[in-house]
């Protein structure tokens, strides 16, 4: 994720900066105008002309600064600045004072240039120089002065935006866990509504009813995994990644009632449990895409509906033979869209959706613990 100041962002802190230094700025100029009986027009001309070129002067000199700390960070990480390492430190502030030093060379020379124009035009000037009564040694300590205020305004401002940075990703990653909260509990909200539905458990119950009389182990095996499938269910609701092979074994629970519900007609490959285990997954992605299959597609004996799941390239890639059945269920496609929700919080990498060739494929990025923030 890249964190960079907006247009206006750069104007306001310019303009705090104009308004940080120009009091002091006067304060010391003050004295010089009246002893040296400078008339207020000429007085208001050049502090007007230096207003509003310190103003653009600030405004470039933030954007150069936020650009070098741009790289800065992306070279050492978002945290260098934070954590108050001596090297980040002394490092930083060499980079201020050059960017201080560079900001009063540049600003003077577009003063004088300036300056030299409207002479040009007008034969009248613009700036104001010391009286002749001013020695040269005055002249130097208010040079150096004026140098080294701007000096300090410079470094605070350095440290402004680098911490101004820092307050924008915070935001944007508290922004991004209220968002990430809220799709889960929309997640939770879904799978259980979807999940614990009158069908899904009377063809359970059904299912069990009838095993119990034909295979008491059977029907024990059966009901601890209805038993495992909800608790899974209710088990995740504060989290928002799972191991891949936690997510595979709930799964294999939830396949297992499917298939005792509808036999040979549904054939579903999962990739092995210890297949990219360090990868994560968002809870319920693939049982809400089988299930997405299953509710969608008709299936016979001598036509089986066949899913595949497998991982590719860092994906984990559903798949299923299109076969609509004739009355097609009301549908929202929320099931899908919240997948793709709680992947944007994620992740930087999308959830690809394609449709072709009589196939329907639906390709889950994995989530790699170990990886750092990806930039956008």
């Amino acid at each position: 994720m890249v964190y960079r100041l907006s247009t206006k962002q750069k104007w306001h802190l310019a303009a705090t900066l104009l308004l940080l230094y120009y009091p002091v700025l006067l304060y010391i100029d003050l004295p010089v105008y009246l002893q040296g009986g400078i008339s207020i027009g000429a007085m208001l001309g050049h502090e007007i002309t230096n207003i509003v070129v310190v103003l653009v002067m600030f405004f470039l000199w933030v954007g150069a600064s936020e650009w070098l700390l741009h790289l800065l960070l992306r070279k050492f990480g978002e945290s260098f600045l934070l954590e108050f390492r001596l090297p980040a430190m002394v490092f930083t502030l060499a980079l201020a004072i050059a960017m201080g030093f560079a900001f009063v060379v540049a600003s003077h020379q577009v003063l004088l240039a300036i300056d030299a124009l409207i002479v040009s035009v007008t034969n009248t000037r613009v700036l104001v120089s010391f009286p002749q009564t001013y020695s040269h040694e005055f002249r130097e300590l208010y040079k150096r002065t004026n140098i080294g205020f701007f000096l300090l305004i410079m470094l605070g401002a350095f440290y402004l935006i680098a911490n101004r940075r820092a307050q924008l990703r915070a935001d944007t990653m508290k922004l991004h866990a209220e968002r990430l909260e809220k799709e889960n509990t929309q997640a939770q909200l879904l799978a259980l509504r979807n999940q614990v539905n009158p069908h899904f458990l009377f063809n359970s119950l059904s299912i069990l009813s009838s095993l119990v009389h034909e295979d008491a182990g059977l029907s024990e095996k059966f009901i601890d995994r209805l038993a495992r499938f909800y608790r899974y269910t209710l088990e995740q609701e504060k989290h928002d990644t799972v191991l891949m092979s936690v997510e595979l074994e709930f799964v294999r629970s939830y396949i297992y009632l499917l298939t005792a519900r509808f036999g040979e007609k549904l054939q579903i490959t999962l990739p092995h449990n210890n297949e990219y285990d360090q990868y994560r997954i968002a809870p319920l992605t693939l049982q809400l895409l089988i299930e997405n299959a299953v509710k969608h597609n008709q299936m016979a004996d001598d036509d089986p509906l066949y899913i595949t799941a497998k991982i590719a390239d860092n994906y984990l890639v559903v798949t299923n033979v299109i076969r609509q059945r004739g009355q097609l269920p009301t549908s929202t496609r929320v099931g899908l869209k919240n997948i793709v929700d709680r992947y944007t919080l994620l992740t930087p990498l999308p959830v690809n959706i394609t449709e072709t060739n009589g196939h329907f494929q639906v390709a889950i990025p994995l989530i790699d613990p170990y990886k750092t923030e990806p930039a956008l």
